[in-house]
């Protein structure tokens, strides 16, 4: 026994002692020995009440409001305007939507609610939209987390209408196929996922197998009522059902689970719709009607109805009936006169139910069943895999497939491409010669083409809709974002991003920094391609040349991937997060956040919370040590006198502390480097063009205003400093930087730059 638990006494204490240190409170060596205690400790939220008044004296008296500005992925999951407007609310500043899971009708419901949340908040919302390019994902699962055990089959199911599970998941892109064999490894989720393909099969013998291994009780990878309420329902995660639905297999409801996949059906004939339900629901269409009139209705989020009318949702195949929760508008409608809307075989049960003819229409649609079912099934390609390591698979990850000997290859081929060494054309053709040996899989090496059919669609539905930014995937040159530019015109004022994803992309920044109007560095998709290690340098390296060419910036992956599931974020990432902030990036995308997480208002919240603190402690650092303040100055370009203003305007902030730089804008170009100058203090930009508005709302440090003309700019100041006295960010007393030009409503005339005081 060692000298710190040396005992004091006889030895009566030391049989104590080595009863499994069962001791009452004796001194020993000076000590006492006290039985293990729980330890209580305080709520978050009993944490954040007490830090609410820390936040708000930062934000009036550092801060003002926050600079870094945060970018929300959406999807389908959270697309309703109550979620929208609660992230609004936490403070997100910019919507985003990835083209790989997202649809077409998305945006339009997405612009619709966008215009209204500007109307209610009088605020600026831009909208960016992400291409698909060439990446494949994996779709949606059924939960926004599911474990996977190291040794498990797991399959990858080449159909995209497929809701994934524990069991297999499906993929975007059919043409994988031709891209894997058998003893590649397939890479998930910038590498956190690691399987090793065993074989490839069919969807019939994986069903089958699935039967007989797993008990898998279904007719085909089709999501069965239950799945969709947990898609549709993300509170129902984790197993959180109602007890009544433990006990009842049709979770409480008087149809049969099968029954509710054929009326959700697009088809208007189910494939697994036999004929024994069919006389079941038939016998239960009466009780359906009257559950109808009778039942409290829901709204999509789970919160009553008061006002008693239903909900549409649109369309047919969205139409959800759960315990206690009936959405069917249109079929209550017409439930006594059919209607083209109403599905078929429904219209049909009440027409021959008023006739009296019900067993002969049941016996007819039976023997449609029997001659649709003698025809042929559709059959896909399944990739079955073994997953190398326990992990956690997440929805709409990015799918990579490694093969050692094929990228040795391809980057040999990329490296004489790049340095264009004419006397080794010999060398390279012999490369390809190697790739092609196999199959027709030398083209996927040698270079993939960056947009897409389906890029070049989406382009189209991005134009209608309204969207103000295209972020282009897979760039690999200046030559694909001109490519895109030349596709949408110079007049439509539709920002390109560029996606930082690929090696080529990382070799050719400079170029593509030029080129577009701004740069998502995707560093998720960057970690399959180098190190880790390096990674962190080259994000800064690529950071500071964004802000030598004026072009804003933004960082996206691995943010807060912690509160996908959980409430609260990690230390590292908090950490990560305040030095993203100190490097004054413009942006900070989350993406499975609030695309398909748990608690997307609290993730956005938290993020908020961090770079306000962040931001106030650089901020409490400069006006204390002035002389190591980082002012920095551009460069005179064209026209000198802007610049020059710009930098006098900045000098001037400093000098008197200024509250508010307020900029007469027309193009945006003004705000957006003085946003890069690192202001001590918020722009205000002031602008008659809706497009320019919503664009430097995603600027650093930078809020729009947006007016119907600049002519009678004395007017225009009186009526912005009144407004910002009502939002609380003036006072009487406080000094604006003013910046604007004597010929009004034209661009590049900034030549005017006045200090007001507040009265």
């Amino acid at each position: 026994m060692s000298e710190e638990f040396k005992i004091v006494g006889g030895e009566d204490n030391n049989e104590e002692i080595s009863n499994h240190l069962k001791v009452s409170p004796k001194k020993v060596s000076n000590k006492v020995i006290r039985k293990p205690s729980m330890h209580y400790v305080r709520s978050r939220d009993e944490l954040l009440e007490e830090e609410n008044q820390h936040f708000e004296s930062l934000r009036k008296k550092y801060v003002k409001t926050r600079r870094t500005k945060i970018v929300g992925t959406i999807s389908s999951f959270y697309s309703s305007y109550e979620n929208l407007k609660s992230m609004v609310e936490a403070g997100l500043n910019s919507f985003m939507v990835n083209m790989a899971y997202c649809t077409p009708d998305l945006l339009v419901t997405l612009r619709k609610h966008r215009d209204a949340l500007e109307k209610e908040f009088d605020i600026q919302l831009p909208i960016t939209c992400v291409l698909k390019g060439t990446l494949v994902r994996i779709g949606t699962l059924m939960q926004p987390e599911i474990f996977l055990r190291k040794g498990q089959e797991y399959r990858i199911v080449l159909n995209h209408k497929v809701l994934g599970n524990s069991l297999y998941c499906a993929v975007d892109d059919k043409e994988i196929i031709r891209r894997v064999k058998v003893g590649n490894q397939i890479l998930i989720d910038y590498g956190q996922i690691s399987m090793t393909i065993k074989r490839i099969e069919k969807s019939d013998q994986s069903l089958k197998l699935l039967r007989e291994q797993n008990g898998y009780q279904h007719e085909d990878f089709l999501e069965t009522f239950t799945e969709k309420k947990k898609r549709f329902y993300p509170n129902l995660y984790f197993g959180r059902e109602s007890s009544s639905d433990q006990e009842n297999p049709n979770n409480g409801s008087i149809f049969s689970e099968d029954d509710i996949r054929a009326f959700n059906s697009q088809d208007n004939i189910d494939d697994s719709f036999s004929s024994s339900q069919i006389s079941q629901t038939s016998q239960n269409k009466t009780n359906f009607k009257n559950l109808c009139h009778s039942t409290q209705h829901l709204d999509c989020q789970g919160n009553n109805n008061k006002q008693g009318q239903f909900i549409s949702l649109g369309s047919r195949k969205n139409i959800q009936i759960t315990e206690n929760q009936i959405i069917s508008e249109r079929f209550m409608q017409n439930a006594n006169s059919p209607s083209k809307d109403t599905p078929k075989y429904l219209n049909s049960i009440q027409q021959n139910q008023n006739n009296g003819n019900s067993n002969q229409f049941q016996n007819k649609f039976a023997e449609q069943l029997r001659q649709k079912k003698q025809g042929k099934k559709k059959i896909y390609d399944v990739i079955v895999c073994e997953v190398d390591s326990d992990c956690l698979i997440k929805s709409y990850k990015p799918i990579f497939i490694y093969e050692k000997d094929y990228n040795q290859k391809k980057d040999q081929l990329r490296k004489y491409r790049h340095k264009n060494l004419n006397n080794d054309m010999g060398l390279i053709d012999s490369i390809g010669e190697q790739l092609s040996e196999d199959d027709e899989r030398a083209e996927d090496y040698e270079g993939e083409e960056c947009i897409t059919p389906k890029d070049i669609t989406d382009i189209n539905h991005c134009i209608n809709n309204d969207i103000d930014c295209i972020c282009v995937s897979n760039v690999r040159s200046a030559r694909d974002i001109k490519a895109v530019r030349n596709l949408i015109g110079e007049d439509r004022g539709v920002r390109i991003m560029a996606k930082i994803q690929t090696p080529e992309s990382v070799e050719n920044f400079e170029e593509i920094v030029k080129a577009s109007d701004g740069v998502q560095i995707a560093r998720g998709y960057l970690t399959v391609h180098m190190p880790v290690e390096k990674l962190f340098a080259k994000q800064k390296e690529m950071i500071h040349k964004c802000h030598e060419h004026l072009k804003p910036v933004l960082v996206s992956c691995n943010i807060l991937d912690s509160m996908v599931s959980s409430l609260l974020p990690t230390m590292c990432e908090v950490g990560e997060i305040s030095n993203l902030v100190n490097d004054y990036v413009d942006n900070i995308v989350l993406s499975s956040e609030t695309s398909c997480g748990n608690h997307p208002v609290q993730a956005i919240k938290t993020l908020s919370r961090i770079c306000v603190e962040a931001e106030a402690l650089r901020i409490m650092k400069r006006l204390q040590n002035p002389s190591h303040s980082d002012i920095v100055s551009i460069k005179s370009q064209s026209n000198a006198i802007p610049c020059c203003i710009i930098n006098c305007s900045l000098e001037a902030a400093y000098q008197v502390h200024a509250s508010v730089i307020m900029v007469f804008t027309t193009r945006g170009y003004t705000a957006l480097k003085l946003s890069k100058l690192r202001p001590p203090c918020p722009i205000i930009a002031v602008t008659c063009h809706k497009k320019v508005a919503r664009n430097l709302s995603s600027v650093s440090a930078v809020n729009s205003i947006l007016f119907g003309s600049l002519i009678g700019t004395e007017v225009l100041i009186k009526r912005v400093i009144d407004k910002l006295k009502l939002t609380g960010l003036l006072k009487v007393g406080d000094f604006v930087v003013i910046t604007s030009g004597d010929i009004e409503n034209l661009a590049n005339q900034t030549n005017n730059l006045r200090i007001y005081t507040v009265q």
